[in-house]
């Protein structure tokens, strides 16, 4: 919501909308008793405010428009972006009356621009490292065709990191316009994790990490999408194995649990890696966004998991301790059949 602020021709406010004051935090008393006071407290990287202000009013008396992105800081200290736009008010016969300020907070659309940056150049780089080596694979081949076996596990390999990398884009575009579409059907989770692990656990032992899965005997089964909730689990796990020093541990457990009066499925993927910093741990499923350059990556796996899961009615957390290691635990909601409920419906009682 946008704030507004009418200064008449002297400079004084005349009238501040709500959203002003939401924005800013100053009430309309701070802003009427002394407007000017109030933006020398709120500019960040203006040294002479007064000089500043000048100016603002030369282009308006000039142009009629003065528009610009400027960082402001709020009476309670927090520092964001905003866009100003000042608008000179005509009278009579082209008379200044005054001006009409619009404040916007622009800081999520900023953060998101450097993100996507950000997303640019390591998707360069992503896509620039496996065209180069299969175009250096392709030349080696041209030159001896009879070494084809040796190259063709590289090409592999590569060609499907590429797939990854296009794959993870079109779901955040997908996401990003709503037209994900779920396949749900019953599924026991203990199988489709125990093939994840098992297909993950050779390219641990590569980086002499030690693997562990536990599951109770039980059947746990939950409405979703099979594929979908496989991409989960091995997002999570190639996230541990990536970021999990050698010699480290992951465990991977599903388990049982009551939430507020539901039944869940709770899956903890634990490692003893390098954590996360506190202060990052609420960027951390933020599209484009990456913890550390300690690997390699589009920082979109997290992101796009936890749309997975809440599309499922779950949720997903994270706990972390620097140089400690990390645990997401996904919740999703359990089928019980109904012996099972009426079971839990007799203990109750």
């Amino acid at each position: 919501t946008e704030g507004v602020l009418y200064s008449d021709r002297r400079g004084r406010a005349r009238y501040i909308n709500p959203s002003m004051m939401r924005l800013t935090g100053y009430t309309s008393d701070d802003w009427l008793k002394n407007q000017n006071r109030v933006w020398k407290q709120m500019m960040v990287d203006v040294e002479d405010v007064d000089q500043f202000l000048r100016q603002i009013q030369d282009r308006i008396l000039r142009v009629g428009l003065w528009q610009d992105e400027i960082r402001l800081r709020r009476k309670d200290g927090e520092i964001f972006d905003a866009s100003l736009v000042v608008t000179r008010v005509t009278q009579g016969e082209g008379e200044l009356g005054g001006a009409v300020i619009v404040m916007r907070d622009i800081s999520a659309e900023k953060q998101l621009e450097i993100q996507k940056t950000r997303f640019i150049a390591t998707a360069s780089h992503e896509l620039r490292t496996p065209i180069t080596n299969i175009k250096t694979r392709l030349y080696l081949l041209q030159k001896r065709p009879d070494t084809l076996e040796k190259h063709m596990p590289v090409l592999t390999a590569v060609t499907e990191r590429m797939r990854k990398l296009v794959d993870d884009l079109l779901d955040v575009s997908r996401f990003e316009h709503g037209v994900i579409t779920l396949r749900l059907a019953p599924l026991q989770l203990q199988g489709l994790v125990r093939e994840i692990v098992d297909t993950q656990i050779p390219e641990a032992e590569k980086r002499l990490l030690k693997v562990s899965y536990h599951a109770p005997s039980e059947p746990l089964m939950v409405m979703a999408d099979a594929e979908r909730i496989a991409q989960v689990v091995t997002n999570l796990l190639s996230n541990a194995i990536n970021y999990t020093p050698e010699g480290g541990k992951i465990s991977v457990e599903l388990r049982e649990i009551e939430e507020g009066g539901g039944h869940f499925v709770a899956l903890d993927v634990r490692d003893t890696g390098i954590g996360i910093p506190n202060h990052l741990l609420q960027d951390i499923f933020k599209p484009f966004f990456r913890v550390s350059d300690y690997n390699t990556g589009t920082g979109l796996g997290l992101s796009i998991t936890k749309e997975i899961v809440e599309l499922h009615g779950g949720t997903i957390s994270v706990e972390s301790e620097e140089a400690e290691g990390t645990c997401f635990t996904v919740r999703l909601p359990l089928i019980i059949e109904k012996s099972k409920h009426n079971h839990h419906a007799r203990v109750g009682d």
